[in-house]
């Protein structure tokens, strides 16, 4: 299966919190793991929020940060065009979903239509998991 990280479950990869290790089981027993190329930044954002809330300290910051730029190429990102920006529109008006939000759904539910195979999708916020299972995709975790 491929499993389909939101940024929520993608930073669970890099820094320690609930639901962390459930995450990486997921991903390491996926056949690929995906994400849309908006979650690059996200995950920049986070990781920095992080440090700065000092959940993380400097070098445990610099580890996640040199972990995720090596791990960044291997994953199999969804490009944002129109047809994801439109389906990314449609999905939030559907589902009253926020914008970042409706993008990753888009992005999801346009890889599993465009590679025929079943999608995993892994999120942490109930409404947009809600709205993965109400469009098709099997909700991981």
């Amino acid at each position: 299966m491929i499993l389909y990280l939101d940024t929520s479950s993608f930073i669970k990869l890099y820094v320690e919190e609930e639901g962390s290790e459930q995450v990486r089981r997921m991903a390491a027993s996926a056949e690929l793991a995906s994400s849309s190329v908006v979650a690059y930044v996200e995950m920049r954002a986070a990781l920095a929020r992080i440090y700065q809330s000092t959940r993380l300290d400097a070098a445990s910051y610099q580890k996640a940060l040199r972990t995720f730029e090596a791990d960044w190429p291997s994953l199999a990102t969804v490009a944002l065009t129109e047809p994801v920006l439109r389906l990314s529109g449609e999905l939030a008006e559907r589902h009253l979903l926020k914008a970042l939000d409706a993008i990753h759904l888009a992005s999801a539910v346009t890889l599993q239509q465009d590679s025929g195979d079943p999608v995993g999708f892994s999120g942490w916020d109930a409404r947009l998991k809600a709205a993965a299972a109400s469009e098709g995709l099997t909700v991981a975790g």
